[in-house]
């Protein structure tokens, strides 16, 4: 009996985190009669299993560009694979992160801006990836805006970073 109770849970979880790509937190939490505490919940296990299933090979076009999360120049640094269409990784505020290795990261790059940028001399614009950030910012805005740049972040990777889902045993036709 128990194993049906998990199961009944995974699949739970696996429907509030499809709807949660389509429509907002608020409005699934709503429509399914769930907090939307239980709604990120469902979000974050799902992100953590695309990750861990997510292919490692090297992105060889990669584009990086900021979005506006919140006013007052709260920003999210997006790292796009251009050739997949796939966001790589969303930082908010890394030069407010506590961890030192991140800290040097981002200090390396403003020193180092110039000639990161120059070096990437491809005859591409900028266009794919404002077009990306404005998927990011219809998710954004669909909610008025997140207050958690965490949220936030798994929230893009969950619409945007074409992270595998995990099956379900049974398909209905």
């Amino acid at each position: 009996m128990e194993a049906r109770g998990e199961l009944a849970v995974v699949a739970a979880h696996l429907a509030l985190a499809e709807w949660a790509r389509l429509l907002a937190m608020g409005r699934v939490a709503h429509l399914f009669g769930v907090s939307w505490q239980a709604v990120y919940a469902a979000v974050r296990r799902v992100v953590a299993y695309g990750l861990s299933c997510r292919d490692k090979t090297e992105a060889f076009i990669v584009g990086i560009d900021e979005i506006s999360r919140r006013r007052r120049h709260v920003y999210h640094t997006q790292v796009y694979d251009l050739i997949k269409r796939t966001l790589l990784a969303s930082v908010p505020g890394q030069m407010e992160s506590q961890l030192r290795p991140m800290q040097e990261f981002a200090s390396l790059l403003r020193r180092h801006r110039d000639g990161v940028l120059a070096h990437f001399e491809l005859p591409i614009d900028n266009g794919l990836v404002e077009a990306m950030n404005a998927s990011a910012k219809a998710i954004s805005m669909r909610a008025g805006g997140y207050r958690s740049p965490v949220f936030f972040s798994t929230l893009l990777l969950h619409c945007l970073g074409g992270l595998k889902m995990p099956t379900f045993v049974h398909r209905f036709a």
